[in-house]
């Protein structure tokens, strides 16, 4: 009996102390007020879309759905494939029902995709994902009857706009891709890149006053999704680190991000750094909003929207080139 209660609790602090679990749970179980809330006319706004949720990809990891929104009477301009945010341990592809339609009623095809999340699955099996989606792409859109538009657009929010920049670094650097252990299949090009609210810097200094508020929080999830507890010793960190991997050949990218428990100071950097480059760069930054406050369209809505339409605008501008 006591060698049992021994081994009972040998295990629980091995798990409390040698796995990022308990915080992780801890995260994914805290209450909070939905940060995604939809216009007064949100329900018009779904009028007359195409709209089917919890698709299957074919994928070697779980959580493979997606969501597609579309307008099948509008000939599409283009695809926006949306990875998610959720710091990497949470979220799914609910967090876009709202910026869904009102993508698809501009001419999009709208897809929003799941992925495994960490710490079940870390880097890089989410970039590979990623690429698995893309590379069944042609067959998605067949299945709906849908030609493919000339123009193919990446876009992510938080965590999702740190594995979205990953991938198209990933996309254009044969080196990282080996470094990394990944081998990217799908072929296609990317036009432009929206990237809402996300982190690019693991590498950054801890001792940052500007990383004082979420220091604890990004230690856990730089371990939950980087796979090691001393994660900030290893080459990961800056492999998975789009700040410290972009390159000339990285496409047009729009940024948003807002001052309040968000990352605004890395993404001012990656845009000045992509700038730098002559890559093509449009930016929203906000001292006074608070992290993922462009999907809030009601406590937003200035603000939301103004983010929305210049994510349009970024769009119709590389189209017209």
């Amino acid at each position: 009996m006591w060698l049992c209660i021994g081994a009972l609790i040998i295990a629980i602090l091995w798990f409390v102390c040698m796995t990022p679990w308990p915080f992780v749970l801890l995260l994914r179980h805290k209450k909070e007020e939905p940060r995604e809330k939809g216009r007064s006319d949100q329900k018009q706004i779904e009028e007359h879309l195409t709209i089917k949720k919890g698709l299957p990809y074919p994928s070697s990891y779980p959580s493979a759905t997606y969501d597609v929104y579309y307008d099948p009477k509008t000939p599409a301009k283009r695809i926006l494939v949306w990875v998610h945010g959720g710091a990497f341990i949470a979220g799914d592809s609910r967090g876009t029902k709202n910026f869904g339609p009102m993508m698809a009623k501009q001419g999009t095809i709208f897809y929003a995709i799941n992925y495994a999340l960490a710490p079940a699955h870390h880097f890089p099996d989410q970039i590979l994902q990623i690429d698995e989606f893309l590379k069944a792409l042609p067959q998605l859109l067949s299945k709906e009857g849908l030609p493919m538009p000339s123009h193919l657009y990446l876009g992510g929010d938080s965590a999702g706009a740190n594995m979205v920049a990953e991938y198209t670094c990933m996309k254009y650097d044969a080196l990282l891709c080996e470094k990394s252990h990944v081998q990217l299949q799908s072929l296609f090009d990317i036009n432009g890149l929206l990237l809402y609210c996300g982190p690019y810097d693991f590498a950054e200094d801890l001792t940052n006053p500007k990383l004082k508020d979420f220091v604890k929080m990004f230690h856990y999830l730089g371990w939950a999704y980087l796979g090691k507890k001393s994660w900030a010793k290893h080459e990961e960190k800056y492999l998975a680190s789009p700040y410290h991997q972009v390159n000339q050949k990285f496409p047009a990218t729009y940024l948003c991000d807002g001052r309040k428990y968000s990352f605004l100071w890395q993404g001012k950097k990656l845009a000045e750094k992509l700038s730098d480059m002559q890559v093509y760069v449009k930016s929203d930054f906000y001292e006074d909003m608070p992290h993922e406050f462009q999907f809030d369209y009601v406590k937003y809505p200035k603000e939301a929207m103004e983010v929305f339409e210049n994510s349009c605008a970024f769009m119709e501008d590389i189209e017209r080139k």
